[in-house]
């Protein structure tokens, strides 16, 4: 019994601590998903979703642990990323795909950013 609980304990999906449990959740269930995962300097995933893909910064949010989720489209907004950066300067591709044109974000949405001064500010604060 105790071998089988450990192999629980070891499987179960990580979840998101930002979410706090509550009765709301009661018909949500943890899955888990494999999915791959595209790590790299964050200079150089963005500069591959750019040459590419043709994908810019539409938008990002950031967390409290510094870390932030940037959701990248093409200029039709046909195709998609999704990215997580970390403040160590890595960036991990964790979601891409196609829509139909204007559908992967919707019109009056998107925020034109200018990254590599961004990027270049977020680098001399470290």
């Amino acid at each position: 019994m105790k071998l089988k609980n450990l192999i629980l304990a070891i499987t179960i999906p990580i979840t998101f601590s930002a979410f706090a449990w509550t009765a709301a959740w009661a018909e949500v269930r943890n899955l888990q998903a494999p999915f791959h995962l595209s790590c790299g300097p964050t200079g150089e995933v963005y500069e591959l979703l750019k040459t590419e893909y043709n994908e810019e910064p539409s938008f990002m949010a950031f967390t409290e642990s510094r870390s932030a989720i940037v959701w990248f489209t093409n200029d039709t907004a046909s195709t998609f990323s999704l990215v997580k950066d970390d403040m160590d300067g890595t960036s991990c591709i964790f979601w891409g795909a196609k829509c139909e044109p204007g559908e992967c974000l919707q019109p009056g949405v998107r925020i034109v950013t200018d990254m590599p001064e961004i990027m270049a500010d977020i680098e001399a604060r470290r």
